[in-house]
């Protein structure tokens, strides 16, 4: 019975290691070499608008393109349009740009409130 167990491990180690083995030349690459090569969008929920500096305050989900923790961020936006239609309590999707030091909002759209808050 020990054998047979033990013939049976054997086998399913040398199973993953010859799988292992044939993906050896591939790799995984770090998040920072992906940084930049997709468009993240983002859900939120606005929490403060400031028209004349052009700035938004967003609770929202994590941002990986740019590095941002699930958190409330001030935002800049692109332009002064996209905050005629935004209120404290908006549910919205956006897409961000630049770095975690000074991110800006360069697309915004509604998106339909759930009940889920960020």
């Amino acid at each position: 019975m020990a054998t047979k167990n033990f013939n049976r491990i054997v086998s399913l180690l040398a199973m993953i290691t010859s799988a292992a083995c044939a993906n050896a030349g591939t790799r995984e690459l770090p998040a920072s070499e992906f940084r930049g090569t997709m468009i993240t969008m983002t859900r939120g929920t606005v929490i403060a608008v400031d028209k004349a500096t052009k700035k938004v305050s967003i609770s929202h989900q994590g941002n990986w393109d740019l590095e941002i923790p699930a958190a409330t961020t001030k935002f800049d936006l692109a332009s002064t349009d996209m905050a005629s239609d935004l209120a404290a309590g908006s549910a919205v999707f956006f897409i961000a740009a630049g770095d975690a030091k000074k991110p800006a909002v360069i697309r915004l759209a509604p998106r339909p409130a759930n009940g889920f808050t960020y």
